[in-house]
């Protein structure tokens, strides 16, 4: 039997843990984001077939001729980040080779769309029959240690104008 040694804890969180959920990272992070994917899509199909009509838009001239019996902010947001498995792979597009980053593409755009999801949502229960001007931004919430410019996680808010 092997004596149970104290230095081995420290080794174990430092070393083996990390390279544990680096390869959970990579098994399993894909598999989770297909499934908010998918779940987001069914969210966007229902509120389609409930509504009849998708209630975002972005105008470039008057709203259409009827009675605007009130008006107010609709906001929504999402903090989102990549997996450890995205990250690392990132950054050695980035680092090395430069140009777009895939790895990050697949959670930035489901980002977007669950911030647009959202604003429809609140606008439903908030009462609004639509939201004009839809504008997004985007900013970074936190770095990865090290000060490598890796990105941890990102928030990306939707905001408009909700009518009556």
């Amino acid at each position: 039997m092997v004596d149970f040694q104290v230095w081995m804890i420290p080794v174990f969180l430092f070393s083996v843990l990390p390279s544990l959920l680096f390869l959970f990272s990579l098994l399993f992070a894909g598999r989770y984001q297909n499934g908010l994917i998918k779940k987001l899509l069914e969210r966007e199909n229902l509120f389609l077939q409930q509504n009849g009509k998708d209630n975002i838009h972005t105008i470039t001239s008057l709203y259409p001729e009827r009675e605007i019996t009130g008006c107010g902010l609709v906001m929504t947001n999402i903090s989102i980040g990549p997996s450890w498995w995205q990250m690392f792979v990132g950054g050695i597009k980035a680092g090395i080779f430069g140009g777009e980053v895939r790895s990050y593409d697949k959670i930035l755009a489901w980002g977007r769309q669950e911030a647009l999801q959202r604003l429809r949502e609140v606008s439903k229960v908030n009462g609004w029959d639509d939201v004009i001007n839809v504008r997004m931004e985007t900013s970074m919430l936190q770095q990865t240690k090290g000060g490598n410019g890796k990105t941890g996680s990102i928030e990306i808010i939707a905001y408009g104008t909700g009518v009556r």
